[in-house]
């Protein structure tokens, strides 16, 4: 092979090295709700009858090298974003059902202020609390629910939502959500 062939050669490589890169990026930052697994059934039985579905979102078609490589500096840099932390213990215990104690908070690595709110149904339609504002490093050791839950065990959701200041108003910057264990004991 000549210079030529191995000048080639490296090129080629170097794209497929930075190809595989940013497909890391990406798989490692998509949240998992996101990923879609179609079941087939199968007479053969074959591959577990399990067939992946093609991506349609947040897919981009790269027509040329100077497209990949803006499409991986993209990727770099979207991972270099701060993710959201989130500081709780995962049981909090009522005997009135109304009144928890709790360790629900922002963590002190964050650098949004967040609010939160806790639901009781998987649907995030039936509202326990909805918090103010609280500071990186602040946590909420009481909580009153705006409803009273009876004597038992519930799992509830607890949303994380940070928030920051964009031209003058209040957006969304990342949101998470968590499970806990609420206990309210028989009084």
């Amino acid at each position: 092979m000549n210079g030529k062939g191995y000048k080639i050669l490296i090129g080629l490589l170097a794209v497929v090295i930075i190809a595989l890169a940013a497909v890391v990026v990406v798989v490692l930052r998509r949240p998992a709700e996101t990923q879609v697994v179609t079941q087939v059934v199968t007479e053969s039985g074959g591959n577990n009858g399990m067939t992946i579905g093609y991506a349609s979102d947040g897919v981009t078609v790269i027509d040329d090298a100077d497209a990949l490589q803006r499409a991986v500096d993209e990727a770099f840099a979207e991972s270099r974003k701060p993710g959201i932390g989130i500081r709780y213990r995962n049981d909090a215990y009522s005997s009135n059902g109304r009144d928890f104690t709790c360790s629900i908070g922002n963590s002190a690595t964050n650098a949004y202020d967040m609010f939160i709110a806790i639901y009781a149904d998987d649907a995030f339609e039936d509202l326990l609390f909805l918090s103010q504002l609280i500071k990186p490093g602040q946590a909420f050791e009481h909580i009153t629910l705006q409803r009273a839950l009876a004597p038992g065990d519930y799992v509830v959701n607890c949303v994380y939502t940070q928030v920051e200041v964009v031209d003058g108003e209040q957006a969304i910057h990342a949101q998470t959500a968590v499970t806990l264990n609420f206990h309210v004991s028989a009084s």
